[in-house]
Protein backbone atom coordinates (compact mmCIF):
# COMPACT_ATOMS: atom_id res chain seq x y z
CA UNK A 1 0.00 0.00 0.00
CA UNK A 2 2.76 2.45 0.93
CA UNK A 3 4.52 1.74 -2.37
CA UNK A 4 1.31 2.47 -4.29
CA UNK A 5 0.84 5.79 -2.49
CA UNK A 6 4.50 6.66 -3.11
CA UNK A 7 4.03 6.07 -6.85
CA UNK A 8 0.77 8.02 -6.99
CA UNK A 9 1.99 10.93 -4.87
CA UNK A 10 3.27 13.09 -7.77
CA UNK A 11 -0.07 12.80 -9.56
CA UNK A 12 -1.98 13.74 -6.41
CA UNK A 13 -0.22 17.05 -6.07
CA UNK A 14 -1.51 20.08 -7.89
CA UNK A 15 1.14 22.75 -7.89
CA UNK A 16 1.75 25.89 -9.90
CA UNK A 17 4.41 25.75 -12.59
CA UNK A 18 7.98 25.99 -11.33
CA UNK A 19 8.84 29.45 -10.07
CA UNK A 20 5.24 30.66 -9.96
CA UNK A 21 4.38 30.34 -6.26
CA UNK A 22 2.37 33.43 -5.46
CA UNK A 23 1.71 34.61 -1.92
CA UNK A 24 0.65 38.26 -2.03
CA UNK A 25 -2.98 39.27 -1.62
CA UNK A 26 -3.45 39.82 -5.36
CA UNK A 27 -3.12 36.06 -5.66
CA UNK A 28 -5.75 35.21 -3.08
CA UNK A 29 -9.22 34.32 -4.35
CA UNK A 30 -12.37 33.99 -2.27
CA UNK A 31 -14.76 31.97 -4.42
CA UNK A 32 -18.46 31.96 -3.48
CA UNK A 33 -21.27 30.03 -5.16
CA UNK A 34 -24.03 27.51 -4.53
CA UNK A 35 -22.65 24.59 -6.54
CA UNK A 36 -19.89 22.58 -4.79
CA UNK A 37 -18.76 20.87 -8.02
CA UNK A 38 -18.25 24.20 -9.77
CA UNK A 39 -16.48 25.65 -6.73
CA UNK A 40 -14.13 22.67 -6.70
CA UNK A 41 -13.42 22.94 -10.43
CA UNK A 42 -12.72 26.67 -10.23
CA UNK A 43 -10.44 26.13 -7.24
CA UNK A 44 -8.45 23.47 -9.11
CA UNK A 45 -7.98 25.78 -12.10
CA UNK A 46 -6.89 28.71 -9.96
CA UNK A 47 -4.62 26.67 -7.69
CA UNK A 48 -2.89 25.13 -10.70
CA UNK A 49 -2.08 28.70 -11.80
CA UNK A 50 -0.58 29.56 -8.40
CA UNK A 51 -3.50 31.19 -6.62
CA UNK A 52 -4.45 30.54 -3.02
CA UNK A 53 -8.19 29.82 -3.01
CA UNK A 54 -10.86 29.62 -0.34
CA UNK A 55 -14.14 28.28 -1.72
CA UNK A 56 -17.45 28.26 0.08
CA UNK A 57 -21.10 27.73 -0.69
CA UNK A 58 -22.04 29.49 2.54
CA UNK A 59 -22.23 33.28 2.19
CA UNK A 60 -21.85 33.62 5.97
CA UNK A 61 -18.39 32.01 5.73
CA UNK A 62 -17.45 34.32 2.87
CA UNK A 63 -18.58 37.31 4.91
CA UNK A 64 -16.45 36.18 7.86
CA UNK A 65 -13.45 35.75 5.58
CA UNK A 66 -13.93 39.24 4.17
CA UNK A 67 -14.24 40.64 7.71
CA UNK A 68 -10.82 39.11 8.47
CA UNK A 69 -9.47 41.14 5.53
CA UNK A 70 -8.89 38.10 3.35
CA UNK A 71 -8.58 40.31 0.31
CA UNK A 72 -7.47 39.90 -3.24
CA UNK A 73 -10.24 38.80 -5.56
CA UNK A 74 -13.85 38.02 -4.73
CA UNK A 75 -15.10 35.51 -7.30
CA UNK A 76 -18.87 35.72 -7.03
CA UNK A 77 -21.09 33.25 -8.85
CA UNK A 78 -24.52 34.18 -10.20
CA UNK A 79 -25.94 31.36 -8.06
CA UNK A 80 -25.52 33.38 -4.85
CA UNK A 81 -28.84 34.92 -3.83
CA UNK A 82 -29.14 38.61 -4.67
CA UNK A 83 -29.41 39.82 -1.08
CA UNK A 84 -26.18 38.01 -0.19
CA UNK A 85 -24.49 39.14 -3.39
CA UNK A 86 -25.21 42.78 -2.55
CA UNK A 87 -24.07 42.33 1.06
CA UNK A 88 -20.83 40.57 0.08
CA UNK A 89 -20.03 43.22 -2.52
CA UNK A 90 -20.54 46.06 -0.02
CA UNK A 91 -18.54 44.25 2.64
CA UNK A 92 -15.70 43.46 0.22
CA UNK A 93 -15.52 47.08 -0.99
CA UNK A 94 -15.41 48.28 2.64
CA UNK A 95 -12.79 45.81 3.88
CA UNK A 96 -10.78 45.36 0.70
CA UNK A 97 -10.73 48.65 -1.21
CA UNK A 98 -7.78 47.49 -3.35
CA UNK A 99 -9.44 44.13 -4.11
CA UNK A 100 -11.22 43.15 -7.28
CA UNK A 101 -14.63 41.59 -7.79
CA UNK A 102 -15.11 39.12 -10.63
CA UNK A 103 -18.66 38.00 -11.36
CA UNK A 104 -19.49 34.69 -12.97
CA UNK A 105 -22.62 35.14 -15.04
CA UNK A 106 -25.03 32.75 -16.71
CA UNK A 107 -25.78 35.19 -19.53
CA UNK A 108 -23.32 36.88 -21.89
CA UNK A 109 -22.55 40.57 -21.24
CA UNK A 110 -20.36 42.94 -23.20
CA UNK A 111 -19.39 44.77 -19.98
CA UNK A 112 -19.09 43.72 -16.34
CA UNK A 113 -22.14 44.17 -14.15
CA UNK A 114 -21.86 47.60 -12.53
CA UNK A 115 -20.81 46.26 -9.12
CA UNK A 116 -18.04 44.02 -10.53
CA UNK A 117 -14.62 44.85 -11.94
CA UNK A 118 -14.81 42.05 -14.47
CA UNK A 119 -16.92 39.04 -15.36
CA UNK A 120 -16.75 35.60 -16.86
CA UNK A 121 -19.60 34.05 -18.79
CA UNK A 122 -19.90 30.64 -17.12
CA UNK A 123 -19.19 28.55 -20.22
CA UNK A 124 -16.15 30.48 -21.47
CA UNK A 125 -13.64 28.14 -19.87
CA UNK A 126 -10.48 28.22 -17.77
CA UNK A 127 -8.55 30.77 -19.82
CA UNK A 128 -11.29 33.38 -19.49
CA UNK A 129 -11.47 32.73 -15.73
CA UNK A 130 -7.72 33.14 -15.30
CA UNK A 131 -7.68 36.31 -17.42
CA UNK A 132 -10.48 37.88 -15.37
CA UNK A 133 -8.83 36.94 -12.07
CA UNK A 134 -5.47 38.30 -13.27
CA UNK A 135 -7.09 41.62 -14.18
CA UNK A 136 -6.89 41.29 -17.95
CA UNK A 137 -10.29 42.93 -18.05
CA UNK A 138 -12.72 43.30 -20.88
CA UNK A 139 -13.66 46.69 -19.44
CA UNK A 140 -10.28 48.13 -20.39
CA UNK A 141 -10.48 46.51 -23.84
CA UNK A 142 -13.92 47.92 -24.60
CA UNK A 143 -12.94 51.34 -23.23
CA UNK A 144 -9.97 51.33 -25.59
CA UNK A 145 -12.19 50.40 -28.51
CA UNK A 146 -14.68 53.16 -27.73
CA UNK A 147 -11.91 55.76 -27.58
CA UNK A 148 -10.66 54.81 -31.06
Amino acid sequence: MALLLWRLWPTLLIAPPKGQYLFDERHFVLSVGDFPDLLWTRAQILQSAGYRVISTNKPEEADASISRNDCGVLLLCYSVREQWREHLIRSFRDHCPQGRIVAITNVPFSRPPIEADDFVYGIEGPEALLNAIAGNTRGSESAGNEAA
